[in-house]
């Protein structure tokens, strides 16, 4: 186990000594959880670099209530904690809800030529925090060669195809949702029915 002690302005406290918010807006899928389990036992200093945040004055967390459960999970004795004392209800929720949210978007190309470096490298895929299909889906892109032009009209770019159907109110809503997925990299196909 990693030794948490030296962190400036984090304490250290057994996982029993603090509570889960009662108003946590996340979930976790089993799948997920065992991810997340696998990845902090594997290098349980990432917890030192994001401790879990806890209010000083309600002991509860703020940030982190999946790592503590992981921490509980695997039989943690102590779990690098960051105090903060909130001004405001609205402090609070503001860090709650910003923690958790994700500012950027996955590059397809530059995330497939990572992940396939680091499987390359023999390194431990798992710890990337990927599903497997996640994974084969990356390491199919850079496979087929993201540089290389996209196929002619009529030709099927993929032999697989894996999709969604969203059901939109109008044209201009599924314009928008098209230029949003175009934006994220995604191939998108539209359909009137």
């Amino acid at each position: 186990m990693t030794d948490f002690s030296d962190l400036p302005g984090v304490t250290l406290m057994h996982p029993s000594e603090i509570r889960e918010a009662e108003e946590n807006p996340r979930e976790i899928r089993p799948e997920r959880f065992e991810a997340l389990c696998y990845a902090l036992d594997a290098d349980p200093s990432m917890l030192a670099a994001r401790p879990i945040i806890v209010d000083a004055k309600r002991g509860d967390v703020v940030c982190g209530n999946m790592r503590l459960r992981a921490a509980r999970h695997l039989g943690w004795e102590q779990v690098p904690v960051f105090l903060h004392e909130f001004t405001s209800p609205a402090q609070r929720r503001e860090w709650m809800v910003r923690d958790n949210q994700e500012y950027g978007d996955w590059v397809p190309d530059e995330l497939s030529r990572l992940v396939s470096e680091h499987a390359d490298s023999g390194a431990d895929l798992q710890l990337l925090g990927f599903g497997e299909q996640e994974l084969a889906d990356l390491r199919r892109l850079t496979e087929r060669g993201i540089d290389q032009p996209e196929p002619d009209a009529g030709e099927d770019p993929m032999p697989e195809v894996w999709g969604i159907v969203i059901d939109c109110d109008n044209e201009d809503q599924q314009a928008e949702l098209l230029e949003e997925f175009a934006d994220r990299g995604l191939k998108t196909r539209a359909l009137m029915v």
